[in-house]
């Protein structure tokens, strides 16, 4: 096949064409089991005895399927008291010189899973653990990470610094709301990006003439990396949103800068929350009449907003085609009935990187586009 070798990944190889999306995709999914995944490191590197996995309540489904990847038992320590408080039980295995991962998202109850993971990390480093690291499907308070008026806090640096304060000494997660925010934590906080799963997912669709597009100015940056991801080089539409700070979960979108009349729009967001701004850029978009639109987040929360309309009722109204996200936030009921949202999986990714940072592997080498 005639084209551009884009780059030769541990997940797949894309090959882009002229006409720069793929007409052919040639990939190696991510290990589905144990085997597999220990397949892709050195036998002698690996000691998965030397590690230990405990989980919160936040996505429990996602901590099942990373500590069965990796051929572990997962420990789920949690347990609620009648009046709410949260209590760690004796964890089965002994964490002593151990190398201790942490899995929690903090999507549902954000400030009750975060309670959870402040328990977690005491009981590692009152029971010896030698490394503890957190891995973050979702990390709360991200979108809080400025003084945006004054005397009000910086919120995102807040639970990082509780977490070094209890001896926490790593985070691994997915992309950040603001890449700046890795200095929040003064130790490793080793990043994978959700692209790394759904570019494949998107170039599947064999769209015919695709433009990506940033739904605001601090999101330009991130589709510029997805456009060249896609073979699509740095040209992007920006939208221009009007926010208001005073107000809750409330912008709005007021105008946009590129060509999309008669385009495969693909709107490349972060999170999506109650779904309002992402729609309203979605219907404004819509005025020039593109082909489809699509929007890529790696963090679908899908809230109800203050009128009690939820964001999945949104999207199904919405001149929104399709919404990518990952199961990083465990899919609600509706969301997973709802045929405009597809979920991604990123256990297997997870689960690759955990083992690079038990191995001493490169996490960019492998996980990285």
């Amino acid at each position: 096949m005639f084209g551009v070798y884009i780059k030769k990944h541990y997940c797949y190889n894309i090959y882009i064409t002229r006409n720069h999306m793929a007409d052919q995709i040639d990939y190696k999914l991510l290990a589905k089991t144990p085997q597999e995944l220990r397949a892709k490191f050195r036998p002698e590197s690996i000691n998965i005895d030397g590690i230990e996995i405990l989980a919160g309540r936040g996505n429990l489904r996602l901590s099942r399927e990373i500590a069965r990847l990796l051929g572990k038992e997962l420990n789920e320590p949690i347990e609620v008291f009648a009046d709410g408080e949260k209590k760690l039980k004796k964890s089965h295995a002994n964490l002593r010189r151990k190398g201790v991962f942490l899995l929690q998202s903090m999507q549902p109850h954000p400030d009750e899973r975060l309670m959870e993971m402040y328990l977690m990390i005491d009981a590692a480093r009152r029971a010896s653990a030698s490394d503890i690291a957190a891995v973050l499907f979702y990390p709360a308070y991200m979108r809080q990470d400025w003084k945006d008026q004054s005397r009000v806090p910086i919120s995102a640096t807040i639970p990082p610094r509780i977490f070094e304060f209890l001896g926490l000494n790593r985070m691994l997660s997915m992309e950040l709301h603001s890449g700046a925010q890795q200095g929040f934590f003064d130790g490793p906080w080793d990043l994978v990006e959700s692209n790394f799963v759904t570019v494949s997912e998107v170039l599947s669709r064999k769209l015919k003439d695709p433009i990506v597009a940033a739904p605001d100015a601090g999101g330009r940056k991130r589709a510029k990396q997805y456009s060249r991801n896609l073979g699509l080089g740095d040209n992007v539409v920006q939208a221009i949103k009007d926010r208001d700070v005073t107000k809750r979960n409330f912008a709005k979108a007021a105008e946009f800068q590129g060509m999309v009349r008669g385009k495969d729009i693909i709107i490349v967001e972060d999170i999506i929350d109650t779904a309002g701004t992402i729609i309203q850029v979605a219907k404004m978009f819509q005025t020039e009449k593109p082909r489809s639109i699509r929007v890529i987040a790696p963090y679908g929360i899908f809230s109800t907003d203050k009128n009690g309309v939820s964001a999945i009722k949104k999207i199904e109204d919405s001149p929104i085609d399709e919404v990518i996200t990952t199961n990083a936030i465990d899919p609600k009921s509706d969301a997973k009935r709802s045929k405009k949202i597809t979920y991604v999986d990123i256990a297997p990714m997870i689960a690759e990187a955990i083992l690079c940072i038990h191995t001493g592997e490169s996490i960019s080498e492998r996980l990285i586009l």
